[in-house]
């Protein structure tokens, strides 16, 4: 009986007592226990206290022949008590009635913060319902803070060329997603990336006065880009720009933080600041610059998050940081340094989260294999040193391929071990728990075999053994032409026979043909098969050329590979168009039709 209830519920809790027999509770009674909004339950079948014994969200729930009372530490606790009863009860409409096993539980999640950040800048802008979606699943798994990565995706007055053609959320829209979340105990932190990754911007010429280096620049892999994507640090045009952008975006969002970036200045002291880096340091340069921006912040009532990366590598600045600014230490690799981060953070008594990461991006349906190292590596060095919390990222590289259905799985993963870091003792536990999750509470599938299909694609023999940074060669062959970073790695590749992953491809799609329910979800999950069974093919016949080169495929199989493309990619914008507003679809699709061409030469 007792694994019976622990099947039903998300997370495992801290204490469970099972009691023989069940409350029966009137339909119309428990009705006002579905809504699931935020807050203490309605008066009806439920008694309600607070606890000061217990942490802001944690609760106690007692189910017995008396009926059900609710203890907890705050309105989080009750929104998740009442989460937790509605995954209890047993629903029979046509008797009108309610059953709710005797129990006694208590629970609290481990992390007090446990967040979700998904790009919308790179290309993928969600419809409203897909992000509606989201944060229902989030608010199902315990995730209690939301980010949308913004570079050039928000409405801003005065700068319309910049996002018209995006899909730009409005403020409007940002309002009711705000409202949304809130209703389900999730906070939503503004992002707006404010030093590098602004190419977006300086595709315009009316901003690129305001670059590191307006005329282009080598990035740090020897590759020439045309447009920058840094803003100049001594500039003194770019604080009232940003002010400008935070006086329309900030006061939207009552949360107290707001996530300014920072991350990956690639131009940063190389152009226009150069001298005044020469003469100051980098340090101190950045640090200025850095301040300003937690200047402006301030001014709307938010504490800054900035990415870690410059600070880590430049760990003289910690003693110079202010202790209330919080460090976003982030690494999406299996061997990211979490703990000697977290570690020396912790020492210079800075805030600090680490931020982990999907593994979904630039590989078509996951790494997964890689993603469970990551998270139980971040997860835990973030409660060993005290960290504020963990954001999980699900980025949008090089066109935001992947589909929804392929960040679920580590969503839950992630879920399970920042609620209850214990999880993680056991890897082979862990993975079956987040199984479980993933098939009975996402997918809704009884059997299993979504969930088993969608393990199948996301840990393919090929990528492991690949080892690509922050992508697949799976996804990385497709782009060759457009994103050429890998090259050298090739020859190493072209002595796999991807025979393995063809089979293992197979099985999944087998498994999810056998399904009749699952909805888009399932749909999404078909379509990431056929899109990884086109891509071993391709990359089979790409990685048989003498200099790995499209052209050099035989004309009849490059015939054959585009009407196979060509297919995939009308199916790629039906599906796009059902979960995605349309700006930025075709810079997305773009890519892949570009190696279209080439196959058709």
């Amino acid at each position: 009986m007792e694994e019976q209830i622990l099947r039903r519920l998300v997370h495992r809790p801290r204490r469970l007592v099972v009691r023989g027999g069940v409350l029966e509770v009137p339909a119309g009674e428990w009705a006002g226990l579905e809504g699931g909004r935020y807050g203490p339950p309605p008066a009806g079948p439920v008694s309600f206290t607070r606890s000061s014994g217990l942490p802001p969200e944690g609760f106690r729930i007692a189910v017995g022949a008396g009926g059900i009372s609710i203890e907890a530490g705050g309105d989080p606790g009750a929104f998740r008590a009442v989460q937790t009863l509605r995954l209890l009860a047993d629903r029979e409409k046509e008797c009108g009635m309610v059953w709710v096993p005797f129990v006694e539980l208590e629970d609290w999640p481990d992390l007090p913060r446990r967040g979700l950040m998904i790009d919308v800048s790179r290309d993928k802008v969600p419809r409203l319902s897909t992000l509606f979606w989201l944060i229902d699943v989030c608010a199902l798994l315990g995730i209690n803070e939301l980010q949308l990565y913004t570079e050039h995706t928000f409405a801003y007055l005065g700068h319309e060329r910049v996002w018209k053609d995006a899909g730009a959320y409005t403020p409007e829209d940002v309002s009711r997603i705000v409202s949304y979340a809130a209703e389900r105990g999730i906070t939503v932190i503004p992002n707006q990336n404010s030093l590098g990754h602004m190419e977006r911007w300086f595709a315009h010429p009316e901003y690129r006065i305001l670059a590191e280096k307006p005329e282009g620049f080598m990035d740090p892999w020897g590759v020439w880009r045309e447009i920058p994507t840094t803003l100049c640090p001594v500039d003194e045009r770019v604080f009232p720009f940003l002010e400008g952008l935070f006086s329309q975006l900030l006061p939207l969002f009552p949360a107290g933080l707001c996530n300014v970036g920072g991350d990956e200045p690639f131009e940063f002291g190389t152009g226009r600041s150069a001298d005044e880096v020469k003469r100051k340091g980098a340090v101190k340069v950045y640090l200025a610059y850095m301040m300003r921006l937690k200047g402006m912040v301030e001014r709307f009532g938010k504490r800054m998050q900035m990415w870690g990366d410059f600070v880590l590598s430049h760990p003289e600045i910690l003693g110079e940081l202010p202790r209330d600014v919080e460090v976003a230490d982030w690494g999406y690799e299996a061997d990211c340094p979490f703990e000697r981060n977290a570690a020396l953070l912790a020492e210079a008594g800075i805030p600090f989260s680490t931020c982990v990461g999907t593994s979904c991006w630039l590989s078509l349906g996951g790494r997964w294999p890689n993603a469970r190292e990551n998270i139980r590596r971040g997860v835990q060095a973030a409660a060993a040193h005290g960290g504020e919390g963990v954001l999980l990222t699900e980025w949008g590289d090089q066109g935001h391929f992947q589909q929804w259905v392929a960040m679920l799985l580590p969503l839950v993963a992630y879920a399970l071990a920042s609620w209850h870091i214990s999880i993680l003792d056991g890897v082979e536990e862990w993975e079956d728990e987040t199984t479980r999750v993933l098939s009975s509470h996402i997918y809704r599938d009884g059997s299993g075999a979504l969930a088993e299909a969608h393990l199948l694609l996301s840990s393919l023999p090929a990528i492991e053994k690949a080892r690509f940074h922050n992508s697949s060669p799976f996804a990385v062959l497709l782009i060759d032409h457009v994103y050429p970073y890998y090259r050298k790695e090739y020859p190493r590749l072209a002595a796999m026979s991807f025979d393995e992953d063809g089979e293992q491809i197979e099985r999944a799609s087998s498994l999810i043909a056998g399904v009749g329910g699952g909805g888009i979800l399932r749909e999404e999950l078909a379509f990431t098969a056929r899109m990884l069974e086109f891509a071993v093919e391709f990359a089979r016949h790409f990685l048989a050329t003498p200099d790995f080169s499209v052209v050099e495929i035989p004309r009849e199989v490059r015939r054959s590979l585009a009407e196979h493309l060509d297919t995939l990619l009308f199916e790629y914008e039906v599906r796009w168009k059902l979960r995605n507003r349309e700006g930025g679809f075709a810079d997305s699709v773009g890519r892949l039709r570009a190696l279209k061409v080439l196959l058709e030469r």
